[in-house]
């Protein structure tokens, strides 16, 4: 039997018959046919729904098979009679036809289909999905990708250290995407960069409240707050969400940092502890274990982490210089 193309069918329902009349339900049909997209390349993993409509008391009335890799399906063993076949794959319009097998002539050989794509910013949605929820799933991809060029000339903006650009741009998306953390974020970075303090608790406040997994934006946070005379509110806001942020380096180390200044050293040593597990290479981690290990007469464990800060260390550097003058100091005869 010569294959025909069915193209363009997503709102219409193609009528095709194989063999001469439709068969009783009892007797079984088997039945062949190739799925391709538009550029007639195979599709492979369609699913391909047999939806039988005559009446069978007590038995299957839904077969299904999926395509392979050249886009071709066999299904055997199905009830002769009326069908409603669906074709389905995810990103593609959903395809629908009516058949009528037989199982008469053994082997019926369905016409190719063709399954159209769905536009771009309509790939998420399900192949059935109406025109009207097509064009609006457009028109906020379209959107989305005009915000997102806005927010990267700011990013530009950002980086030349042209503030009043950037702060231009990132206020014109919140005109239009009011909950975007990233643009908190970085107006948040500006308000710090131009000294205004207010502005920037304001900013990170907000980003935080967006995206509460952001622990880097939750540190920074901490850091404007401690700068802004409110330490004790940074270290309780750091203490009260560390389990959530065990793995996070940045905010591990400003934990340590922001509770040490508070004098909360048991916080403090935990915090570095953990930095050190994440970073080993970390010389300043090491001095500040040194300095609690002091703190609590363990020499030796002290100079344990001061050797191995002066290790890690750069020559020169102040981390370096401290570490060996307190090795001098505890190893003085």
């Amino acid at each position: 039997m010569k294959r025909v193309a069915l193209a363009g069918l997503s709102a219409a329902i193609l009528m095709f018959l194989v063999g001469l009349s439709p068969v009783s339900a009892g007797e079984l049909a088997q039945v062949r046919g190739r799925v391709f997209d538009t550029e007639h390349n195979p599709l492979v993993d369609v699913v391909v729904k047999f939806d039988f409509k005559g009446e069978r008391i007590g038995a299957l009335t839904t077969f299904k098979v999926k395509t392979d890799k050249k886009g071709g399906f066999v299904r055997i063993g199905i009830p002769g009679g009326n069908y409603t076949v669906t074709f389905f794959k995810p990103g593609y319009k959903l395809q629908t036809v009516n058949s009528v097998f037989s199982a008469v002539e053994g082997l019926s050989e369905t016409p190719d289909v063709v399954l159209e794509k769905l536009p771009e910013g309509a790939q998420g949605l399900s192949p059935d999905a109406s025109k009207e929820d097509i064009d609006a799933a457009q028109k906020k991809a379209a959107q989305t990708a005009k915000l997102r060029k806005v927010i990267n000339d700011a990013m530009t903006a950002v980086e030349a250290k042209d503030w009043a650009t950037a702060e231009g741009l990132l206020n014109q998306v919140l005109k239009e995407a009011p909950n975007q953390p990233i643009v908190y974020v970085n107006l948040g970075y500006i308000a710090r960069q131009k000294g205004d303090l207010p502005a920037a608790e304001v900013a990170y406040r907000k980003a935080v409240e967006l995206d509460p997994a952001d622990g880097e934006s939750l540190a920074v946070l901490a850091v404007v707050l401690e700068s802004n005379d409110k330490r004790a509110e940074a270290v309780d806001l750091l203490v009260k969400a560390a389990p959530r942020f065990e793995n996070n380096l940045t905010f591990q180390s400003t934990l340590g940092a922001i509770a040490m200044n508070s004098g909360r050293n048991e916080e403090a040593e935990a915090a570095f502890r953990k930095v050190l597990a994440l970073k080993p290479s970390s010389a300043e981690a090491h001095l500040h274990l040194a300095t609690f290990a002091l703190n609590k007469g363990k020499t030796e464990e002290a100079l344990a982490h001061l050797k191995e800060c002066v290790a890690l260390a750069p020559a020169g550097s102040p981390n370096s210089d401290l570490a060996k003058q307190l090795i001098a100091a505890l190893t003085k005869k």
